[in-house]
């Protein structure tokens, strides 16, 4: 990040540490008393509270916190006064059929959002993450189940708790009463998902498909011992727009054309597929965008994403990297609530 970061021509940095409260840096020149904190929340999130001398702001995004973490946050904090959020679909895991999946994970996330709310205490819930509409033709499929403002305002009415809307360029003073309904008829007034233009991806040749997993399989070799990536099953992939079926194994490192009519795994177009082996993230992508059908082996191609995730969130396993200090520091920050936070994670990971 802090590389992404240099080559936008940004030049001071301060990494946050976990669940530690920074003042922010005076040799910013800034004099005031405001600090900032960080939760780091599974292998790729993190939420961000900013404190000053009255309120609490905690922006949670789309970090997945349980109630264990939730008093956890509340200890280190004291109190929060406004939860900023996601309040609808941002990610999913490929089940095919979706619509069962897809309508009972949107009903989830608003249910999350209340127990969030009621865990933390606050004074109100700002839902301001989630203004997105998923626009590649693959996986439009999506849209049609996601909450909107509207519903959310809803829900936490409905449940006696307060949610205050700001449309771009609204405020709002923490405590003070907020009437949200202009801004929700603007929202209300946006063109519906279905006006909206969708993006058709070309394909990407298969060889380049190839070469990004042999370079992705290295590097999964290098960072996690061989006796881990044995356990992990054969994965096959029907590639549509290429009218091709692929199927790889980590533990050998092997990738080949097979038979179309081996029932696959999963069903993927070439450009995300490629997308997916060529970068650390790519993975972790792909679940993100939605942009893939999870046909059968549910539990074989979770174990391989948790793999994916682990080295796209630098925890390699081989016993040269088990030691670092830099690791060890890791484990030793992460121990509270931890493994809470890993279950959490397994559970509601759709």
């Amino acid at each position: 990040m802090i590389a992404a970061f240099k080559s936008l021509g940004y030049q001071n940095f301060q990494l946050l540490p976990h669940r530690i409260i920074v003042p922010l840096a005076a040799s910013s020149g800034y004099r005031g008393t405001a600090r900032v904190y960080c939760y780091h929340a599974g292998l790729m999130d993190s939420a961000l509270a900013v404190i000053d001398d009255d309120n609490v702001v905690f922006n949670a995004n789309d970090a997945r916190i349980s109630t264990a973490e939730c008093q956890i946050i509340r200890g280190d904090l004291r109190n929060v006064d406004i939860l900023m959020s996601q309040f609808s679909l941002a990610a999913y895991a490929g089940f095919d059929p979706p619509a069962p999946h897809l309508s009972a994970r949107a009903k989830q996330i608003l249910s999350n959002l209340s127990t969030v709310h009621n865990e933390l205490n606050v004074k109100a819930t700002i839902p301001f993450a989630s203004f997105i509409y998923f626009s590649s033709d693959d996986n439009k499929y999506v849209n049609r189940f996601a909450n909107t403002v509207q519903d959310t305002y809803d829900h936490l009415t409905r449940e006696q708790q307060n949610c205050v809307v700001l449309y771009p360029g609204d405020n709002y003073q923490v405590g003070a009463p907020h009437d949200s309904s202009l801004a929700l008829r603007r929202f209300n007034a946006l063109p519906a998902l279905d006006e909206l233009p969708y993006t058709p991806t070309p394909p990407t040749r298969l060889d380049e498909i190839f070469d990004a997993y042999y370079a992705m399989a290295a590097q999964l070799h290098d960072h996690y011992p061989k006796v881990l990536l044995s356990l992990l099953g054969p994965i096959s992939i029907r590639i549509p727009d290429l009218d091709k079926t692929i199927r790889f194994r980590l533990a050998t490192g092997r990738i080949e054309a097979i038979s179309a009519a081996t029932p696959p795994d999963l069903m993927i177009n070439s450009q995300p597929l490629w997308f997916g082996f060529k970068f650390p993230f790519g993975m972790q992508t792909l679940g993100v965008s939605a942009r893939f059908k999870l046909l059968r082996h549910f539990r074989r191609w979770k174990l391989h994403r948790l793999l994916f995730s682990m080295n796209n969130g630098g925890v390699y396993l081989k016993l040269k990297y088990l030691f670092t200090p830099q690791f060890v520091a890791y484990v030793r920050s992460r121990i509270p609530g931890g493994l809470t936070q890993a279950l959490h994670y397994y559970r509601t990971s759709l």
